[in-house]
């Protein structure tokens, strides 16, 4: 018989307010996602890629990891989806880039169209138009939503956590709260 087992702690709001006032500072990955893996769309016990990421990027002062995929497009954050915004849209890669589609994504994604009038695409994004956003945000159910302000030595917009970022973030929180 299957043993479900639920390990649950309180987030860290105080810790989570200081990341997203600060914004994190993420490198691309030198392991790439294998966006025809069908392991990569649903979420299983096989993180040794994203570990292995995250710990490469900590490991060379980073925050985290942004994943490409096989045909060099990004795909995902180790821990998270990711959303870039330039000139007033919002784009977000697809599901078939081999990112797992998170709660938060799926949450987000809802949020932008319900409550903005910027357009929202899920398209495959290069490397070099990431770097050139206005501003990127990453997405999960523990931290929500985490400003990017910097990807290797590459400053985002401003270099500091942006306004929309801020927006959306404000959004999730009032519909969440509202659930």
């Amino acid at each position: 018989k299957p043993t479900i087992t639920i390990y649950t702690k309180k987030l860290n709001e105080v810790v989570y307010d200081k990341i997203r006032k600060k914004g994190l500072q993420v490198k691309f990955a030198c392991i790439s996602k294998n966006e025809n893996s069908f392991t990569s769309r649903i979420k299983n016990l096989n993180y040794l890629n994203n570990i292995l990421a995250r710990q490469e990027a900590r490991e060379a002062g980073f925050d985290e990891a942004i994943f490409l995929n096989t045909k060099g497009f990004v795909a995902e954050a180790a821990t998270s989806n990711i959303f870039m915004i330039k000139n007033g849209k919002v784009f977000t890669p697809p599901p078939t880039s081999g990112l797992l589609p998170g709660i938060t994504r799926h949450a987000v994604i809802g949020i932008i169209k319900k409550y903005t009038k910027n357009k929202l695409y899920e398209k495959n994004v290069t490397p070099t138009i990431l770097l050139n956003a206005d501003e990127l945000f990453l997405t999960n159910s523990g931290f929500e939503i985490i400003p990017v302000v910097k990807v290797g030595n590459t400053k985002i917009g401003k270099g500091k956590p942006g306004p929309f970022t801020k927006f959306i973030h404000a959004l999730y929180k009032t519909e969440v709260e509202n659930v």
